[in-house]
């Protein structure tokens, strides 16, 4: 397994860079935040399928949290947990909130079967993650950054 492409897109608002590549098969990002990143920060995690024979993809599930909510619960078990776990070993991400005005970086990040859930099956996935202040679909929304992964599974 391994990763096949990145793209990301951030609020200057919020955010002075976020630079996110692959190399050698390994994902990094580099981001500076503009700001503390306050209580209220959500994030939602899209986990997409390729279909047979075809070029579009179909909705695997989504997630929906509160980051501060997740920093908080980081050592209690679920899947958004442990994925943030993996971060956390490759990068210096924020282990509570808020999360300071800063550099932040993943460095050599590599697919895990461990880290991997038994439903995927081999096929090619699409991962988007969303950051936001507000509800999503209404005026109050205000996307932080957008952060988009291909991963093909073996």
């Amino acid at each position: 397994m391994n990763f096949t492409k990145t793209e990301g897109s951030f609020n200057k608002k919020y955010m002075k860079n976020m630079t996110i590549w692959l190399e050698k098969g390994l994902l990094n990002l580099d981001l500076d935040t503009e700001r503390n990143l306050e209580y209220g920060l959500r994030s939602s995690i899209a986990i997409q399928i390729k279909m047979p024979n075809s070029q579009s993809f179909q909705r695997l599930f989504s997630y929906e949290f509160d980051v501060c909510q997740l920093l908080n619960e980081i050592s209690k078990e679920s899947i958004i947990n442990m994925w943030y776990r993996v971060l956390l070993k490759n990068g210096n991400f924020m282990e509570n909130c808020p999360i300071v005005k800063g550099h932040y970086y993943i460095r050599n990040l590599r697919l895990d079967a461990n880290t991997i859930p038994v439903f995927l099956r081999s096929g090619e996935y699409q991962i988007t993650s969303l950051s936001y202040y507000g509800k999503r679909k209404t005026k109050s929304y205000d996307q932080v950054a957008r952060v988009f992964i291909g991963i093909k599974i073996y």
